[in-house]
C-alpha cells in the first residue's frame, strides 16, 4: 500500500482529477481503522484465514467471505460516519 500514494497522485495528475486520491485516502483510512480496532482486526484475520484455507464449494467459505465484507464495511462506516 505504501507505493500506491505516488501511483495514485501520478494518475490523478494525468487525468486532471482528484477522485483517485480521494479513493485511495478512503481505502487507507479504512485499513487503518481495521488495525486500530482490535475487534475488527481479529474478525478480519479469522475470516481471511478461512477464505484462504477452505474450498470455495464449502458453505463456510461463503460465510467467511460475507464476514470479510461485513467487517470491511463496518470499518468504512466508522471512517465515513455513515
Amino acid at each position: 500500500m505504501s507505493a500506491q500514494p505516488d501511483e495514485q497522485c501520478t494518475r490523478a495528475a494525468e487525468a486532471g482529477s482528484s477522485e483517485r486520491i480521494k479513493g485511495f485516502r478512503l481505502k487507507w483510512a479504512t485499513a487503518v481503522e481495521l488495525k486500530r480496532r482490535r475487534d475488527l482486526d481479529q474478525r478480519m484475520e479469522a475470516a481471511q484465514r478461512l477464505v484462504h484455507t477452505l474450498h470455495r464449494d464449502d458453505p463456510q467459505w461463503r460465510a467467511a467471505m460475507d464476514e470479510v465484507r461485513d467487517v470491511y464495511n463496518e470499518a468504512r462506516r466508522a471512517v465515513t460516519g455513515g
